[in-house]
């Protein structure tokens, strides 16, 4: 591989770095304790399964007080910016830099430090098929970047499997932290495939969201897919309804409106719907039932 090819690679993955910018494609194996089973849905676990479902949207949206150490760093009532659309931002950018650049062919360690426009250091660690890429204090257009990402390309580029590790953006007063690992395939096809997943500690034990898609804004609300899995309860496919929209008057970080919909084992479903700030109301089929936070 060639050191242009290497930079190809660089680009094509920042270009993917996006949660919006990916989606499809089918996951790892989640390792114990959490179940690789399909949940089947029922009155005995809608309530929690509904809650988790909500849980890992929240986290996909921008992290919140529930799971800082995956997306977030500020309430998502307050956050008028979600962690994905800056990660949109910051993979374009990423790429656009990084193609103009000459690295060198084999393993080397360079500064890169020009690709921070407004300060800071930059440097990238890298052999014929992995780079590493750390940031200090990196000040992109108005983002300033601090942590690593870490890429194993396959041989012939058309693959790699990518690790946020801890990588924290800070942006028009607040700080988004993203540490999730993206595996993508067909990067040199017109349709490239993106699994994005992380796992993390939940109200009902340990979540991994796979295959997610995130869409829309603070202001318009958001649409999510994903496969979430429940601790031992196994996963669901959920999607949106309507879209999740927050209310900035909301004591909890939780939605104050919007629908999604889960889908279990056996044709088994159910509905969650988000009644202001301090309930949710669960249907399967025609019967409902409405809790509290």
């Amino acid at each position: 591989m060639s050191g242009i090819h290497t930079v190809a690679t660089a680009s094509l993955l920042a270009g993917c770095l996006a949660l919006v910018a990916c989606g499809g494609g089918g996951g790892g194996t989640p390792t114990p304790p959490v179940s690789t089973s399909q949940a089947s849905i029922d009155w005995d676990n809608a309530d929690v399964l509904s809650e988790a479902s909500t849980e890992a949207s929240i986290m996909l949206i921008d992290g919140g007080d529930l799971g800082d150490d995956l997306l977030g760093g500020l309430p998502v009532a307050v956050t008028s910016t979600s962690s994905a659309e800056l990660a949109t931002r910051l993979g374009l950018e990423l790429g656009t830099r990084l193609n103009a650049l000459s690295i060198a062919t084999g393993a080397t360690v360079e500064d890169v430090s020009e690709i921070c426009d407004g300060g800071g250091t930059a440097t990238i660690s890298h052999t014929e098929t992995d780079f590493t890429l750390s940031f200090n204090h990196c000040t992109i257009e108005d983002m300033t970047v601090n942590g690593t990402v870490s890429v194993t390309a396959s041989n012939d580029g058309d693959s790699f499997t990518m690790q946020f590790e801890d990588i924290t953006v800070q942006y028009d007063g607040e700080t988004h932290l993203f540490s999730m690992t993206m595996a993508c395939t067909g990067l040199q096809t017109d349709s490239p495939s993106c699994v994005y997943s992380s796992e993390f500690d939940g109200t009902h034990g340990t979540y991994r969201i796979e295959d997610a898609t995130l869409s829309g804004d603070y202001f318009t609300g958001y649409s999510v897919s994903a496969r979430v899995y429940v601790g031992e309860y196994g996963y669901v496919d959920i999607s949106t309804g309507e879209p999740i929209r927050f209310d900035e008057a909301c004591e909890l970080d939780v939605p104050s409106s919007g629908s999604l919909y889960l889908q279990g084992s056996g044709g088994t479903s159910a509905s969650v719907s988000y009644e202001g700030c301090t309930q949710f109301q669960v249907c399967i089929d025609s019967d409902c039932a409405l809790y509290s936070w």
